[in-house]
């Protein structure tokens, strides 16, 4: 596939090939996450998205594609810590246990009434990507739904 290899050449990481799975470089930095048969969300650091579409644009040439830059509407919440996996067993509606939700995962849930795309990078850190609309919402029920396991905010 055109978009595979165009990705390989620009971030050294492939397409994700199952549905609900995510693909990341070794440090964590690029990563792309399966959301349809012909749709996939990458995330790439803060200010990198123009250089990564324009690349990717260039090593795609005449095929047909879209690749569209959605950073300006998203937000993306990391959570670490030992009461993660607690913290989000009463935020989302998904099984977030480690045999159901391994690590290299990535679904779109429902995370207290909004709609977000839940992921979960590596054995100590999760992922929520959710409209900018619902950020400041999201932040805020974290803060509420973590304040019995201690929850620390850094930005």
């Amino acid at each position: 596939m055109a978009l595979d290899k165009a990705l390989r050449a620009t971030l050294g990481i492939s397409l994700p090939s199952q549905p609900l799975s995510l693909t990341q470089d070794a440090s964590g930095t690029y990563s792309a996450q399966w959301l349809s048969p012909d749709e996939w969300l990458l995330i790439v650091p803060p200010g990198e998205a123009w250089r990564v579409e324009s690349q990717l644009r260039a090593e795609m040439g005449g095929e047909h594609y879209a690749i569209t830059d959605v950073s300006g509407g998203q937000t993306l919440l990391e959570l670490e810590g030992g009461s993660v996996r607690l913290l989000l067993q009463k935020s989302v509606i998904c099984d977030v246990h480690p045999h159901a939700f391994p690590v290299g995962k990535g679904v779109v849930t429902c995370f207290a009434r909004a709609s977000v795309n839940l992921r979960r990078p590596d054995e100590a850190r999760w992922q929520l990507v959710v409209r900018r609309s619902f950020a400041d919402y999201s932040y805020r029920w974290l803060l509420d739904a973590g304040a019995e396991y201690g929850i620390n905010v850094l930005l």
